[in-house]
């Protein structure tokens, strides 16, 4: 069967070639790569949610003529700094580091900084992902005639993965309908003030990139199709967003997703939804406060029940309209009680 999308960071290191890759592998849907565990078979899926961040700096210093790099970097050998955090979890995950944050600390001159965010809940996706500037050139620290010269290459990376599985299942026949809106920002930085005066450089290229897929598999009536093309889920429904294309150059984006689709009683229904976010080299993307399912509708007075327990009916006010509600509800409850000094009198 084909596994659900892998995403993974592939980026060369400013003209040497080496290839690294992210270990960001969410399989969502039947797979076990991305640590969600795999199903014990097609109708028995569990209900799970997952984070999964990736952050990476590193730093080279070559071509060195009577120059000595700052501590803890040796010529010819690229000081890589990395962590990856997978959980199963419905808290936030982190991974990152803030400027001179490596152990040993870089001398401030040369730091850079990443960070990757997530977090999964069922009906809600987070992601978001920060670097500092990647660059190549020369730092020359030569002093009168006497050379002091080094070629400086920098890179920086960062992914976060949020998903989420959950098995649905209904008491009647009906129609679903729901939304869900993406919304985030993205910005490039091109100058850091954490490389020293003496660097002439060039920003490496940049990369912002995400995408989001949902997609919802009836588990009871089994197919042959695109997906498994020796038998398996039948897909009902796949939303998908800016999947696996193009670079985000949009300062601010949006966009508002149906979810429709035609449900049987006593047929289960596994529903999964990723989030996925990469930056390289002084790029921001932030879908953090995002990707939330909301507006559920089910026709016939249909029932929904989740194996996760989680009540899709209901939507979660954003604080702003939470807190129209709360001023509402008092000047509600101070009009009433005006109106009961009214009667007394």
């Amino acid at each position: 069967m084909k596994r659900s999308r892998v995403f993974a960071l592939q980026v060369g290191v400013l003209g040497l070639g080496l290839a690294l890759v992210a270990p960001l592998q969410a399989a969502v849907a039947f797979g076990g790569a991305g640590g969600l565990g795999e199903c014990a078979s097609f109708v028995t899926c569990t209900a799970t949610a997952f984070s999964s961040t990736f952050h990476l700096e590193q730093t080279t210093f070559s071509s060195v003529s009577g120059y000595t790099p700052p501590p803890p970097f040796v010529v010819g050998v690229a000081l890589t700094i990395q962590d990856v955090h997978n959980e199963e979890t419905t808290a936030p995950v982190r991974v990152g580091t803030p400027p001179c944050s490596t152990l040993p600390c870089v001398a401030s001159d040369w730091s850079s900084f990443t960070e990757a965010r997530a977090q999964s809940d069922f009906a809600v996706n987070r992601a978001s992902a920060y670097t500092s500037v990647g660059a190549s050139g020369i730092d020359d620290r030569s002093v009168l005639e006497v050379p002091h010269t080094a070629q400086v290459q920098v890179l920086t990376a960062a992914d976060a993965n949020s998903v989420w599985r959950d098995v649905w299942t209904f008491n009647s026949n009906g129609h679903f309908s729901a939304t869900i809106a993406l919304d985030g920002h993205s910005s490039t930085s091109t100058t850091s003030i954490f490389f020293p005066q003496t660097f002439d450089y060039v920003v490496g290229a940049t990369l912002g990139e995400w995408f989001y897929d949902l997609n919802v598999w009836d588990v009871t009536n089994l197919s042959v199709s695109e997906d498994f093309e020796t038998g398996g889920p039948t897909l009902i429904a796949r939303l998908q967003d800016h999947t696996g294309i193009g670079n985000e150059q949009r300062p601010t984006f949006a966009s508002t997703l149906a979810l429709d689709f035609d449900f049987v009683s006593g047929v289960s229904y596994v529903v999964t939804a990723e989030l996925g976010v990469h930056s390289r080299n002084g790029r921001e993307i932030d879908l953090y406060d995002t990707a939330l399912l909301t507006e559920v509708v089910l026709s016939n007075g249909a029932e929904l029940s989740a194996l996760s327990g989680h009540d899709y009916l209901v939507t979660v006010p954003e604080p702003g309209q939470a807190a129209l509600m709360l001023v509402g509800l008092a000047g509600m409850a101070t009009q009433a009680r005006f109106k009961q000094g009214l009667r007394r009198h």
